[in-house]
């Protein structure tokens, strides 16, 4: 275990997404990039709290991880007691991602 190594906490909306596993591309994809989470929770880019979305606002920080060109995971890392988590937020289409952020595509 290195030291921003964590523990992977799903929020709900994306429980099903996140635990479903087939040999599609996208689900290695995602076992990946949990597995990258695990080993250090600050992998994703920090986006800055100015453009937090409205339902993000109430959050201490928020990373995303691109997953691929389709694919966005946004997820925030949380420390207690010497301990750290991911929560993972969301999963959303790149398309979805650019929407709830303002981008225009």
């Amino acid at each position: 275990m290195t030291k921003y190594s964590c523990e992977i906490i799903c929020h709900e909306r994306c429980k099903g997404v996140l635990t479903h596993r087939d040999d599609s591309e996208l689900s290695k994809r995602i076992e990946k990039t949990l597995s990258d989470i695990r080993g250090n929770a600050f992998i994703g880019s920090y986006i800055k709290r100015t453009l937090w979305p409205p339902p993000y606002k109430g959050l201490d920080n928020l990373y995303v991880i691109k997953l691929g060109k389709r694919h966005r995971l946004l997820y925030s890392v949380i420390i207690e007691k010497c301990k750290r988590f991911a929560t993972i937020h969301d999963f959303l289409s790149h398309s979805e991602y650019d929407r709830l952020f303002g981008y225009h595509t």
